[in-house]
């Protein structure tokens, strides 16, 4: 292989990498601080989980889950790093990290579909709700602008807001209810 290709196939790796790791990098600091209270701590330890990523690219399955992959890299990091600070007193015992990094998980496998639960009860919303979850949370518009805009009270907004939330909650869970049936 020519030193040309050699560069053309480490910049095609390095493009699926980034790709991947970009989309996921949120959720595996996310997973990480789950696991590990102290913010530095767990920025370092996800410092070492993205470089750790990159050495071991060549092991990921391309259609699996990246960031699962990148969670499974984090766990052993984290072990590591509490052998390290054996010492240092324990926040969560390791049978506690163990159901909190497979609670993770499910709810990693099951987040597309309470996405699609997500998306089917929002069109369920009467055409002002719909309005006011995209001003509040896609535009993200702070309370008060969209009382101000509407003309109404904050608390009313609130209160219209709380009401949104509790029938997206229940209608998500009779979705997925529905799908175990």
């Amino acid at each position: 292989m020519t030193a040309e290709q050699d560069e053309k196939k480490n910049l095609c790796k390095e493009d699926i990498f980034f790709r991947h790791y970009t989309q996921s990098q949120s959720e595996i600091y996310t997973y990480i601080l789950t696991m590990v209270p102290n913010s530095a701590d767990a920025e370092d330890i996800f410092q070492e989980t993205s470089s750790m990523m990159w050495r071991k690219f060549e092991e990921f399955k391309p259609g699996t889950s990246f960031t699962a992959w990148g969670c499974k890299i984090a766990y052993f990091l984290i072990l590591e790093h509490r052998r390290k600070t054996a010492r240092t007193p324990l926040r969560y015992s390791s049978e506690t990290l163990r159901l909190l990094s497979e609670t993770y998980t499910q709810h990693q496998t099951e987040k597309p579909r309470r996405v699609e639960a997500l998306k089917t009860c929002i069109r369920r919303l009467s055409e002002k709700e719909r309005l006011l979850i995209n001003l509040r949370y896609q535009q993200a518009l702070p309370v008060k602008q969209i009382a101000l805009q509407w003309g109404k009270s904050i608390e009313l907004i609130y209160k219209n807001l709380a009401k949104i939330h509790c029938f997206l909650f229940e209608c998500i869970q009779r979705n997925l209810l529905s799908e175990h049936s």
